[in-house]
Order: structure tokens, then C-alpha cells, then sequence
């Protein structure tokens, strides 16, 4: 349904970024059960060309989620609780006052950890390796054979 001149834009969990392989199952990404299949660059550059796309941009990193993915992720190691840092602070409904000690904890300490992953987050993302990828493709050109006696 896209335009012959019309643009993809693609944001996902980077499934090969540093953040997926340092913090593993407790990643904040994979975000199971709405996420069922993950991605890396290569796989969704060959998704998109099997598909008929090239792809003519790609960026790693959305600072939102990849600095408080690392916090969050991170906190999910010691604690149980759903990602309640990451939900807290973006704003989704149904966890409780703040001022309960665990929750008031888990505040600071991913306020915290956000602020000392700022720098390496910019790292990541200029590497390469961010926690979330986003490809640009548009359609491929048809390939026009040029014949030899024209």
C-alpha cells in the first residue's frame, strides 16, 4: 500500500545493540509477549530487500528508550517488578503511590543509573550497537536491462 515514491520507517529493539547482550533475559526490550520476534541490522536489511526495499538510512538509538532501557534493564536484575521504573516514568497508570520505599527506591535508583548511562548511551548509538534500530528503506528500482544494440 506504500507509494511507488513513498518512504518505510522502521523503529524496533536492536536484538544485537550492547544493551541485549549485556543484560540478557532481564532486557527491557524484549518486552515478551508483545515482542515475538527480534531483530538485528543484518536481518532486517535482508527482510526488507526479500522484500523488495532498499534500505537508504538506518540510525541506532532513541534516547528515551535506550538510556532508561539500560537502567531498567539493569534494576530487573535485582528486582522483580515488571519494569516498574520504566512504566513509572513514562507514565502508565496502575502502580501505586511513589512514596512506598520499594517504589521510591527503584525512582532514584533508575534516575540514577539514566543519568551515568547518558554518555555511554551517545557511545553506543555512534558505534552502532544502540538499543533500538531504525531503518529508512524505500521500494528498490525495477532494474532496467539496456539492451546492447540500442
Amino acid at each position: 500500500m506504500l507509494a511507488p515514491d513513498g518512504l518505510v520507517l522502521i523503529a524496533v529493539p536492536n536484538f544485537g545493540s550492547w544493551q541485549a547482550r549485556a543484560t540478557g533475559r532481564f532486557w527491557l526490550h524484549l518486552d515478551l509477549p508483545r515482542h515475538l520476534s527480534h531483530f538485528t541490522p543484518d536481518s532486517v536489511r535482508l527482510l526488507l530487500e526479500a522484500s523488495g526495499y532498499e534500505v537508504i538510512g538506518q540510525t541506532f538509538g532513541e534516547w528515551e528508550y535506550d538510556v532508561v532501557g539500560w537502567s531498567q534493564s539493569l534494576l530487573n536484575r535485582f528486582f522483580r517488578g515488571g519494569n516498574a521504573f520504566f512504566k513509572r516514568v513514562s507514565g502508565r497508570p496502575g502502580l501505586g503511590p511513589v512514596l512506598r520505599p520499594r517504589a521510591l527506591f527503584q525512582l532514584v535508583m533508575g534516575l540514577g543509573l539514566s543519568a551515568t548511562f547518558l554518555g555511554f548511551t551517545w557511545l553506543e548509538n555512534l558505534l552502532k550497537r544502540g538499543g533500538t534500530l531504525i531503518v529508512v528503506a524505500r521500494p528498490s528500482q525495477p532494474q532496467v536491462s539496456v539492451d546492447a544494440e540500442s
